[in-house]
């Protein structure tokens, strides 16, 4: 029999989230930093976690905002639903106000799992290979408050907390890098740059010496997730997949 319940401890959710995305223990211990406020909704057989998913309380524009991450399924379980039955239930009992909810997809084979619960996508963008040293900005010192000054200095449209973000960015370093690009900063990994934020988006996009392309519709090139803005006020160069209902 399947139960859907609201975890509190974190590490039967990390073990799966390792699993299913093969990612290094660094990597999935910065996802699962403790004191980053979240709920982990999940789904049991028995003792197991077979299917679980993050909320994160977030804020688009000064108003609530959920933002849905680490969504991952045991592979003997797929195909039965379970995301979607766990997503309504999650939303359901949710303490957060989930009126607006986004997601930034893995990859593409997911958007047809999230437009089937009622999300939709909203832009995309293409990136060229970075090549060398990634944006031929000064290598991150290891100063979060630094960093996240400047994240706020840009005034994202969505706006983490610190913990939150300091979590984001050691999940990312676990696998790229990060430089400070004029009066913002870039992480970068093997494919490219992956987010980028500065309160002068010229200027910025100068540092990445053009090596980004936007696009209309997804399915042209290799398609990555930038900066995470989403709501009415979303803007054409946000250089992101995402979805929003």
């Amino acid at each position: 029999m399947l139960d859907f319940a609201m975890l509190t401890d974190t590490s039967a959710a990390a073990t799966l989230h390792a699993q299913i995305f093969d990612e290094s223990e660094r990597g999935v211990r910065a996802f699962y930093t403790p004191g980053v406020e979240r709920e982990i909704h999940g789904v049991f057989d028995g003792d197991a976690l077979v299917s679980v998913l993050n909320f994160f309380s977030v804020s688009v524009n000064g108003a609530p905002c959920v933002y849905m991450a680490g969504v991952c399924m045991h592979p003997d379980y797929r195909g039965r639903g379970l995301f979607r039955r766990n997503f309504a239930k999650a939303k359901e009992t949710s303490r957060y106000d989930v009126r607006n909810l986004f997601c930034i997809p893995a990859n593409d084979s997911l958007f047809g799992l999230y437009e089937s619960v009622g999300l939709r996508k909203r832009t995309c963008a293409s990136l060229l290979p970075l090549v060398g040293d990634g944006c031929g900005g000064k290598a991150f010192d290891g100063d979060y408050g630094r960093l996240f000054a400047l994240y706020c200095a840009s005034k994202p449209d969505v706006q983490h907390n610190f913990p939150l973000f300091r979590a984001c960015v050691d999940n990312f370093l676990a696998s790229g890098r990060a430089f400070y690009a004029g009066d913002g900063f870039a992480l970068t990994d093997r494919t490219g740059v992956r987010f980028a934020c500065g309160a002068n988006p010229d200027e910025l996009r100068g540092l990445l010496r053009g090596r980004f392309e936007l696009l209309t519709r997804a399915g042209q090139g290799r398609e990555v997730y930038l900066a995470a803005y989403c709501g009415d006020r979303i803007q054409e160069d946000t250089y992101i997949n995402l979805l929003f209902n």
